[in-house]
Parts: structure tokens; sequence; C-alpha cells
């Protein structure tokens, strides 16, 4: 079954762990629900741990969308939002985008039935408006962007060359 169809079973939670330790939050999630199913979507490349910020608390994690790697030297000029294996390749984005001057946060999206379920005031701390928003999602471009970023979606298509992606959608947000 697919994932689009995956999500269409009622109080599912689709969760796409990008590492290890997103497989042990995963399974956290999973063993804790009282009122429903959890499926994984695990990748079947090797991937490396992901390097996150020494300040994460991994009770964030359980929220289902938190901030992996903050942005450097204050306020992100843009958010990359990912899910599962395409976290390694936001991570890579930051970097090569840090190095170019840019500030970038790094959100995971590994459960976005979870964050729903957040209190506004958290979904603000990860994905503030006013912060233009990309995301990089296997498939189609629907999940992230519909469910997170239906409020600023301007619908601009930009090509990822540089950064060796696909395609991604740059989301709202004032330049």
């Amino acid at each position: 079954m697919y994932k689009r169809q995956l999500r269409l079973i009622p109080n599912l939670y689709m969760v796409r762990p990008a590492d290890a330790f997103e497989c042990a939050i995963a399974w956290a999630m999973a063993l804790g629900r009282k009122d429903g199913p959890t499926a994984f979507a695990l990748s079947r490349q090797k991937l490396p741990n992901i390097k996150r910020d020494a300040s994460l608390d991994p009770r964030d994690a359980l929220r289902g969308v938190y901030v992996a790697q903050e942005a450097t030297g204050g306020r992100a000029d843009v958010i990359i939002v990912a899910t599962g294996s395409e976290l390694h390749l936001a991570v890579g984005a930051r970097t090569r985008l840090e190095g170019e001057g840019k500030k970038v946060r790094v959100v995971s999206a590994m459960c976005l039935e979870t964050l729903e379920k957040q209190d506004a005031a958290y979904r603000e701390r990860v994905l503030p408006k006013g912060v233009r928003k990309v995301s990089i999602e296997a498939g189609r471009k629907m999940c992230i962007r519909d469910r997170l970023f239906a409020e600023s979606f301007t619908g601009r298509r930009v090509l990822g060359v540089a950064l060796g992606l696909a395609a991604m959608w740059v989301l709202g947000g004032e330049s």
C-alpha cells in the first residue's frame, strides 16, 4: 500500500524515521499509543545517523516534528523541512547554504499526525510564520506542503540543482 493511501486510514500515525534515533522515537510513539495504529515507512538505504544539536530535547521528537539543526548565527533565513531519508539531503543543503552565508534551520517532519495534536505555541516555535520554508520529501510534495504550510504556500517551484535535489517547493514567508 502506498504512503498516501495509508494516510487515509483513520487515526493512523505514519512515521518516516531518518535514522536510528528516529526509529527509537517511532517505537516509543507506537508503544505509547492507545487510540490507533502506527505505520513505519523505513528506508532500504544504509543511512548514517544525523548529527543533531546538543540542545535537542528528545521529548520534542516525540511531538512528530522538531528542530534537528538550528540555524547558525540567529533567526533562520529559511527552514528546510524533510522527512525520512530526505532529512540527510536537508542537512547537506544546510551545510552548503550556511557556507554561502545563509542561516538555515533543518526540521524533521517524521510524523505529521502527531504535530497536528500539538499546541499552536509549539508549532510556531518550530515553524515560525514569516520565515521562508522549503520541503523535501520522497514522491509527491503534497503531504508536508499541504499539512504544514497551507497558510503560506505561494506555489513557486524551484529546481534545487545546485544542491543536488530533484525539485523543491519554496513556501511563503516574508522576504
